[in-house]
């Protein structure tokens, strides 16, 4: 047994990191609001410490690399909170120097990779990471305590309880946690021979490792305290505790994420799935060092050997060079040499060869990851855009969006901002869309026509047509591959500004829409032709296109209704079996020019059912249309709660037309309308009103009417000739005056 625990200690040994092990640790910085990353990666690291010096920090580790490689530290960062970064000679660590009023602290991602914040501000009270780094002592632990007496943990020995000699009673000793790791492992084990085995497994028993160290980390975060746990309300007690103070807990919640800032929770899309980790995405960070024309052409010389067997890593590492650079389609050319098995595992690098290219990602590797806090939220949103979705999900971290689109090279930018911005855009998220134009547009030196015409589709769509037409029109001054994104936007500005257009504008888009026949952008280039037709004045031609451009109905009737001549606007107006919803106003146009022509049945058409007429012109125009075609009923219903002179005059006409003239007559006089009140009375026969107003004409005829004739039996014959000779002249004269009042009176 002995023997065993002795090869077993050597194995232990051998496990240790040596000195032959040690490697150049890579260095890499990234920036953010409110602190400076910097991250150490290598395969071990040990025991390290962070400590504060005059100049700034020191990072120490118990397996010092071979050197640090620092020549991208500074590729993504400034050198306003981080001055420089270099490595003493003498004693092994990598020192920094702080450039501003800010503090350090650092954490371990995972084994063989710490990160370093440094972040605005003075340190909080007591941090670890301010004390200064002993000279003299080797980096043991990760900082927090000078005492190493701070991490014994008293519990319960695991492994078999031994009997006591002497006793024969069990004992239940307590034990040192960092004894037992190795802090003070004894040179020989205090048990007898025939326990060896058992000691032994209790040694090398790696869950032993692991929770020693999550008890360190938790420790020096702050999120563990040695000692006793307090007693928990009695409404917090879980049914199933054993104990006081013991919580169970079934892992998080799916898009929950717990932690510290120190160590932050597992990044997670919506439906809890992990987010791709960002060595997978951060394309930006293959680009190589050396000219681009250089890096591939050394790549391409090793991904084979003599016997035509695939390199695996050499194959991955000119694929992501080549994707980086843009070349998505030779990236899939590499791609066919993988093994199949290994390029099946390859989902998202073959994703991303699409992606670069701006075609959708076969794979559909980043699928809902547009909530996710890192570089695979702005791969899921290009591959949204390319699939032309065009709605998201989940709320896509727009701040990560734009911080992963920050970090791409130049020409990459350039290249798929446009199809961001448009998508965003599309989603109505115009703060997403102008910080990914601003991140372009800061770009030094010129930016490209695609870039332009980008700028030009976010003004148009804020509302600023004019300062889109004035880019469209620049672009086309000089279009070359642009010319019909250009010719488009320069329509579409002049639809949503002015209306003018330039006058050789429709022949370019005919030209153009010749050569896009057949292809995705061809209903875009035809509408923008049938709109510059009708702004320019030719609504024959722009009609006889839009069969072929049935997005532009509605915008062309917003032209025609108001600029259309007479004969094309009826001739269209006329055929149209489902007139279009677009805004009522339009709709209320072509009614009034219909009615206005005699086609009332045609202008309720036109205004939509008369139960559904929300606005009181259109309501009016249709009563007004009710009526010429004699629907008083329909007239009535439709003036329903309306008030007014003018709603008042329809429904007396319509009480006129129901046989009702005294109804009618009752409305205008309630309304004020004396003159038009008569003209109801006089159709009604109502000669007592009639004689009792003073109307010139009518009220001599009505008295006339209502008079009795004279005399009587004793009246001689010569009496009565004069009076009925009297009356025959009273009545010539009054019918004189009834006949010149009538077209006076009643227009």
């Amino acid at each position: 047994m002995m023997r065993a625990f002795r090869i077993a200690a050597a194995v232990f040994t051998l496990l240790l990191p040596s000195d032959s092990q040690a490697e150049i640790a890579r260095i890499r910085g990234g920036e953010h609001d409110e602190f400076t990353r910097i991250v150490i990666e290598t395969s071990s690291l040990g025991q390290w410490k962070l400590g504060k010096e005059e100049r700034g920090y020191a990072f120490r580790t118990e397996d010092q690399p071979d050197g640090y490689d620092l020549s991208k530290a500074f590729d993504k960062i400034p050198k306003s909170r981080i001055r420089s970064l270099w490595q003493d000679k003498e004693t092994g660590a990598l020192r920094m120097d702080i450039g501003c009023t800010c503090h350090a602290i650092a954490f371990e991602v995972r084994p063989g990779i710490v990160a370093i914040d440094v972040r605005n501000g003075p340190a909080p009270p007591g941090s670890e990471f301010e004390r200064p780094l002993d000279p003299g002592d080797p980096a043991q632990g990760r900082q927090p305590s000078q005492n190493p007496e701070a991490l014994i943990i008293s519990a319960p020995i695991i492994k078999p309880p031994k009997a006591s000699p002497a006793s024969g009673v069990e004992q239940k000793p307590s034990y040192n946690w960092l004894e037992i790791a190795g802090f003070g492992l004894p040179s020989e084990p205090s048990i007898r021979d025939e326990d060896a085995s058992d000691e032994v497994r209790f040694l090398l028993n790696p869950l032993r490792d692991a929770l020693l160290r999550q008890i360190s980390v938790g420790i020096v975060e702050g999120v563990v305290v040695p000692g006793s746990l307090a007693e928990l309300p009695a409404a917090a007690k879980s049914p199933l505790a054993e104990a006081p103070g013991v919580r169970i807990a079934n892992g998080e919640m799916p898009g929950i994420r717990a932690g510290t800032d120190r160590s932050p929770g597992p990044n997670l899309t919506a439906d809890g799935k992990p987010c791709l980790p960002d060595r997978m995405t951060d394309i930006g960070a293959w680009l190589p060092d050396e000219a681009p024309l250089a890096a591939l052409s050394k790549l391409r010389t090793n991904l084979l050997t003599e016997f035509d067997q695939p390199v695996v890593e050499n194959l991955l590492e000119a694929a992501q060079v080549n994707i980086a650079l843009g070349f998505g389609a030779e990236a899939r050319q590499i791609f066919t040499l993988l093994p199949v098995e290994e390029a099946a595992q390859r989902a998202a690098l073959y994703d991303l060869s699409y992606l670069v290219d701006l075609e959708p990602g076969p794979r559909g590797a980043f699928s809902g990851m547009e909530s996710c806090d890192s570089y695979a939220a702005l791969w899921a949103i290009l591959a949204l855009a390319t699939a032309g979705s065009e709605r998201i999900a989940t709320a896509p971290d727009t701040a990560a969006v734009t911080r992963s689109f920050s970090a791409l090279s130049q020409d990459l930018r350039c290249h798929l901002a446009p199809v961001l911005v448009s998508y965003f855009m599309a989603q109505g998220d115009e703060t997403t869309a102008r910080r990914l134009r601003d991140a372009v547009l800061r770009v030094p030196g010129p930016t490209g026509q695609q870039v332009q015409l980008m700028d030009a589709g976010i003004e148009l769509a804020t509302g600023n047509a004019y300062a889109a037409a004035d880019i469209a029109e620049e672009v086309l001054a000089d279009p070359g591959v642009s010319a019909a994104e250009a010719a488009i936007l320069r329509a579409e500005s002049a639809f949503g500004g002015d209306r003018l257009v330039p006058p050789d504008l429709a022949a370019q888009l005919s030209a153009l829409t010749a050569e896009l026949r057949g292809t995705d952008g061809y209903p875009r280039i035809r509408r923008a032709e049938v709109l510059t037709l009708a702004m320019a004045g030719d609504f024959r031609a722009a009609f006889d296109l839009l069969p072929e451009a049935t997005d532009t109905v509605a915008d062309l009737w917003e032209l025609a209704s108001v600029a259309a001549p007479d004969e094309i606007l009826l001739a269209e107006a006329l055929k149209v079996s489902v007139p279009p919803r677009g805004k009522p106003e339009v709709s209320r146009q072509v009614a009034q020019r219909l009615l206005r022509f005699g086609f009332a049945q045609e202008a309720l058409h036109w205004l939509g059912p008369a139960d559904g007429l929300e606005a009181e012109a259109d309501r009016m125009l249709a009563a007004e249309a009710a009526l010429a075609i004699r629907d008083a009923r329909l007239a009535v219903r439709t003036l329903a709660g309306l008030g007014g002179t003018e709603a008042d005059a329809l429904r007396a006409r319509a009480a006129i037309q129901l046989g009702n003239a005294n109804a009618a007559a009752a409305i205008f006089l309630a309304s004020g309308d004396k003159r038009r009140a008569l003209r109801a009375e006089f159709w009604a026969g109502d000669w007592s009103y009639i004689a009792d107003q003073d109307a010139a004409g009518l009220s001599p005829a009505a008295a006339m009417v209502l008079s009795s004739p004279a005399g009587g039996d004793s009246e001689g014959i010569l009496a009565r000739g004069t009076r009925l000779a009297g009356e025959s002249e009273t009545a010539r004269e009054a019918i004189v005056e009834l006949m010149q009042a009538v077209p006076g009176q009643f227009p």
